[in-house]
């Protein structure tokens, strides 16, 4: 699985409430970003950081990340689920 796959699968476990394989997913995630794009890495550090309870600054990242690439369905969802209440 590439890093964007695993990133992507560590937040549905996340959103199932199935924090040790979103961890897991996550880690795996990140062990595969050498070999990825600036906008995977990105995405894979929006995630990991919501995982590990970083919400503002994932919210943040994720803005960020949706300003140059919009279309980035996941960055999205995390962003709107990080969004200050």
């Amino acid at each position: 699985m590439n890093a964007l796959n695993l990133a992507s699968g560590a937040w549905d476990a996340w959103m199932r409430g199935e924090r040790a394989d979103a961890e897991r997913l996550a880690a795996a995630a990140t062990s595969a970003l050498p070999s990825t794009t600036r906008r995977e890495r990105q995405l894979v550090e929006v995630v990991r950081l919501a995982i590990g309870g970083h919400t503002a600054l994932a919210h943040d990242l994720a803005s960020e990340h949706l300003s140059e690439f919009p279309h980035d369905a996941l960055a999205r969802e995390v962003r709107d689920a990080c969004a200050p209440r």
